[in-house]
């Protein structure tokens, strides 16, 4: 047997060996009298007209496709018990499918570690009478065409994920994607090739579970009227409308417009506002006060329109960069009706007033809930790392990737100080927008040009990169700016025998020794600090009293001769001072 084939002879034997212990574990439900059915317009449930109140849940260390890669069960059952007191009788989940996520092998075949980490979410959720409506293809779009080697792999996708839950009564219903019409093959418009994919997964879904609804998350409210080359429309063969609106001005027209071209039920499945970054709490309306206004839209919809329940996004916020794997800050990171903190927002209350009944479920399993370790660091398919930033509670900041470890190599708190902003985008000098992350002495600059720009770029080593690719802005020109440093004249040959720290840089017509070029030398000198820009001279720093102090195109260094060695040369916080001027970017 080769070794291809004995790989996936054991990758099958593992996943029959999960199927087979989630059968063994469970008491299946002795009737249907468990799952959520549909009539008319309504949710039912045990024969009665049933609201839903759900959350789209993401765990707030792991959110995205991290879930389940860093699984952590405990506290998932923790969330669960925290939702149960809001009143949420359903979750969203989905799950990411495609290259780059390994919830999948290649033919389609579901992973089945994270398999039964999914069996857990689903058992903790039916613990506390929370019932999931799991999305199937998120980040997906590849909308295989009929008959193609590529359908058949989404169908071994589903049939593998799904048939472990099909006499599972803790599954409210199966959504076969979020927002199809986001993506590049629907805006690219290519509409009717997504619609016509998106119906044939519904109808293998149907005909792999009978028990299930099956339904759409859509974006656009008027996107599930929008025929496939058949005429075929989400709107026709969804089991019920899932409509996403963030509009608290437009939401109740954007339902009743859905409802006058349709009879089936409508779930708002997802709705919010996000309340940061703080730059954009003013100019975008990205506040606390805003999102309140969407969730009392969204409970006045619930009274006022003949909306079927109510999905809020999300339960968490996140740690600023946690949405955006190059670790800047978004308003992804923000929707969350708990703060980081885990003190609640103003909307939750009004969240909380939306009243649903709990909805118990027959079925039970007693799964033993597992966790990865944070320190766990696999590099998936598409190059992102599961890396964990570095977060400082003097000043509530964290650093990800090649910010993180740049300053951890080249000087730590002595060189660059805390954090004192997340990550963000700027438009710097060269007209093009960069990742930039401010600090106590210092503003760092990523680059990710350099990799085309450096010509032995593969021979260089991990911190060789990152003195291409990480570059301080030149703070200390730019605090010495209109001010006319006299230059120096270069140093006699006794001069330079004399002092074996005396330099000259005829770049600048600058000098440097002492402790100013120790300092400099031992922390990369002109690749972190660049050249001198000035002759040591005295100034008034900071604390308000006169030091010896030299100008760097980065930075400005301070002599305090009253502190131990090795810390008699600090640098200048030059970073809070232009952060202080600065505290917003640029909008470009």
């Amino acid at each position: 047997m080769s070794v291809t084939r004995l790989r996936r002879a054991q990758y099958f034997v593992a996943l029959l060996l999960v199927l087979t212990l989630l059968r063994s574990d469970s008491t299946q439900a002795s009737d249907a009298g468990g799952f959520i059915s549909i009539s008319g317009t309504r949710f039912t449930y045990n024969g009665q007209n049933v609201l839903l109140k759900g959350i789209n849940y993401y765990p707030q260390l792991n959110p995205w496709s991290r879930m389940f890669d860093l699984w952590q069960g405990p506290d998932a059952d923790k969330d669960m018990a925290t939702l149960q007191g809001w009143g949420v009788n359903v979750i969203r989940v989905l799950i990411p499918y495609g290259p780059g996520y390994d919830w999948s092998a290649a033919d389609g075949t579901v992973d089945p570690t994270r398999l039964a980490n999914l069996q857990q979410m689903v058992q903790v959720a039916g613990k506390h009478n929370i019932k999931l409506n799991l999305t199937l293809f998120d980040f997906y779009d590849g909308n295989a065409a009929a008959g193609s080697v590529e359908e058949a792999h989404d169908f071994t996708y589903l049939r593998t994920l799904i048939t472990p839950f099909v006499n599972d009564d803790r599954i409210f219903a199966w959504d076969i994607h979020n927002e199809p019409d986001n993506y590049a093959t629907w805006k690219g418009g290519k509409q009717a090739d997504a619609v016509d994919w998106l119906h044939r997964m519904a109808n293998y879904v149907h005909q792999i579970d009978p028990h299930h609804p099956v339904t759409v998350g859509m974006a656009n409210y008027a996107d599930l009227f929008v025929p496939a080359s058949d005429g075929s429309r989400v709107a026709d063969f969804a089991d019920f409308l899932s409509l996403h609106s963030y509009d608290a001005v437009n939401m109740a027209p954007q339902i009743r417009a859905v409802r006058q071209q349709s009879g089936k039920p409508i779930l708002l499945q997802e709705t919010g506002w996000p309340t940061g970054p703080t730059c954009d709490t003013t100019s975008l309306d990205y506040n606390e006060g805003a999102q309140t206004r969407v969730y009392q839209a969204a409970a006045d919809a619930v009274l006022g329109t003949d909306v079927a329940g109510v999905v809020a996004w999300t339960m968490w916020d996140y740690i600023p960069g946690q949405s955006k794997y190059a670790g800047v800050e978004t308003r992804d990171d923000h929707y969350g009706l708990l703060r980081r903190d885990r003190s609640a927002k103003p909307a939750l209350a009004v969240f909380q007033q939306i009243a649903a009944p709990p909805l118990p479920s027959s079925t039970n399993t007693n799964l033993a809930l597992t966790t990865t370790s944070l320190d766990f660091r696999p590099v998936a398919s598409s190059g992102y790392p599961f890396d964990q930033p570095l977060y400082f509670p003097q000043t509530d900041q964290y650093i990800w990737l090649a910010f993180r470890d740049y300053w951890r190599r080249f000087g730590r708190v002595d060189v660059f100080g805390y954090p004192i902003s997340p990550a963000r985008l700027e438009t710097l000098a060269d007209g093009q927008q960069h990742i930039v992350q401010y600090f106590e002495r210092a503003r760092l600059e990523f680059h990710g040009e350099a990799q085309n720009q450096v010509a032995n770029w593969n021979s260089l080593g991990k911190g060789e990169r990152l003195l291409y690719t990480v570059k301080l802005t030149p703070l200390g020109s730019l605090a010495a700016s209109g001010r006319n440093f006299p230059t120096a004249p270069a140093p006699s040959a006794v001069a330079l025998a004399a002092d074996a720290t005396l330099h000259y840089f005829s770049e600048t017509q600058h000098t440097l020794s002492g402790p100013f070029y120790q300092f400099w030398n031992e922390h990369q000198g002109i690749f972190v600090f660049g050249y001198p820009i000035s002759e040591p001279h005295i100034e008034q720093a900071s604390d308000g009293k006169p030091y010896l102090v030299q100008y760097f195109e980065r930075e400005r260094f301070e002599y305090h001769p009253d502190n131990p060695d090795p810390y008699k040369v600090e640098l200048s916080l030059l970073g809070n001072d232009y952060f202080a001027q600065h505290p917003c970017p640029t909008q470009p």
